[in-house]
């Protein structure tokens, strides 16, 4: 009977201690473009008024995922931009690139 009534008491602590080891700066930083080849910023950038990176933080921007917001804007509009502005060899480092990028900005990979 004293295990059951100390259980919510050790699911409190553990709920507490490992709320201080989460990384909460996520839902605040904004969207970094930098590593991405520089037809495909121009790209973004040339497209943001569709969807506006820049006004989102990493979070939302990855959150959007799971709705047709992110997807959509970067297959229908980024892809279709860049495929005319980039270079052959920027298409080439351009996949490997935005597929890192994509997993180190929203922690699963492009396409999941």
């Amino acid at each position: 009977m004293r295990v059951l009534q100390a259980l919510p008491v050790v699911v409190a602590l553990v709920s507490t201690a490992t709320a201080f080891d989460k990384d909460y700066t996520y839902k605040h930083t904004s969207i970094d473009i930098t590593p991405l080849e520089p037809c495909v910023q121009e790209c973004m950038d040339q497209e943001k008024n569709r969807w506006d990176y820049t006004d989102m933080s990493r979070y939302q921007f990855c959150e959007a995922w799971f709705n047709p917001g992110t997807w959509n804007w970067i297959w229908d509009h980024v892809n279709k931009c860049a495929r005319k502005r980039c270079t052959l060899e920027e298409a080439k480092n351009s996949r490997d690139t935005f597929d890192t990028w994509f997993k180190e900005t929203c922690g699963f990979e492009f396409g999941s």
